[in-house]
């Protein structure tokens, strides 16, 4: 009696430079499977961000993505300095996770409206040249996020109620 050899292929993770969606894990984490792919991809998602236009909108709407947040820290962004209360000038510099580099204008107390009332967001920040290195708090919105008004502050909270951003 004979035996047949045989050989399993190997799942191929990454094909020309692309996420194999049936991959176990996600295309955001490529990188550290492919550490050699992490600027690519980095490079091709701040381009993809880059080329999509803020939206001029009223201060009114929370939908707005005029309104900016960046995921992760704990002071609210706005790239229009009239929608303050009040500001200070300061000579900050925010990094982002890219190493794009933002100069701070000035912080203040950032005032929103929206159908839960009005909200004032201290120690928020004036950014300029911000929108391709951060996310829109319309995208947060559209994604099943809430925004919940805090002791004179708010919480952002994600789809499965975890606390994304305190301000």
């Amino acid at each position: 009696m004979a035996l047949k050899a045989t050989t399993k292929a190997k799942k191929q993770l990454f094909q020309k430079g692309k996420h194999n969606p049936l991959a176990p894990h996600s295309e955001s984490d490529c990188f550290q499977l492919f550490p050699e792919k992490h600027d690519a991809y980095h490079k091709r998602q701040s381009n993809h961000e880059a080329a999509s236009a803020l939206a001029v909108c009223n201060h009114v709407s929370l939908l707005s993505n005029s309104h900016v947040l960046k995921s992760g820290c704990s002071n609210a962004m706005a790239l229009d300095g009239s929608l303050f209360l009040n500001t200070k000038s300061t000579t900050k510099t925010l990094y982002a996770a890219n190493g794009a580099k933002m100069l701070v204008a000035a912080e203040g107390t950032l005032k929103l409206a929206a159908s839960l009332g009005k909200l004032s967001l201290p120690n928020a920040l004036v950014v300029s040249l911000a929108s391709s290195v951060l996310i829109p708090l319309g995208s947060f919105l559209n994604d099943g996020a809430t925004l919940k008004g805090h002791k004179g502050g708010a919480k952002l909270f994600d789809k499965n109620n975890c606390l994304i951003l305190t301000t």
